[in-house]
């Protein structure tokens, strides 16, 4: 489970309060082990908040990068950021859209950097997600 109190001293820094859609809404990502859809954090929540104070809280977790969006094909997900949980890219099935989590391995990030001396940018920020069939949809298929 995510810790609340450093979502709450974020908060407090932008004088900002913990309502309970931001609550509910952070604790759903926090549980989850993959990234979700609108649809998954707003179905949970359905009969506790409505869907557009979850659309605002997304809006707004956005901005202060408490979230980000995971692209999935020309759709996306929204899971919790770094300031949350530790770096990391995605595989997704190009068929269910499950996606799966994965921690980068030291080398592609050496290679970032050194691609970003040899084009002499300071390299910021990046992403790598990659798309394919998992096991379970090639077995439909």
């Amino acid at each position: 489970m995510t810790n609340t109190s450093n979502l709450l001293k974020l908060l407090k820094k932008n004088q900002l309060s913990l309502t309970r859609p931001r609550r509910l809404v952070f604790e759903l990502l926090g549980n989850s082990k993959e990234p979700l859809s609108i649809q998954e954090i707003t179905l949970p929540l359905g009969n506790m908040i409505d869907r557009a104070s979850v659309y605002r809280t997304i809006d707004l977790f956005e901005k202060l990068e408490i979230v980000k969006k995971v692209y999935v094909g020309f759709k996306y997900k929204i899971e919790l950021g770094e300031i949350f949980q530790p770096h990391h890219h995605h595989v997704y099935c190009t068929k269910c859209g499950k996606t799966f989590g994965f921690e980068e391995p030291k080398f592609i990030d050496e290679y970032i950097d050194k691609l970003g001396k040899e084009f002499e940018v300071e390299i910021t920020s990046h992403n790598f997600e990659l798309e394919g069939i998992c096991r379970n949809c090639n077995k439909i298929s």
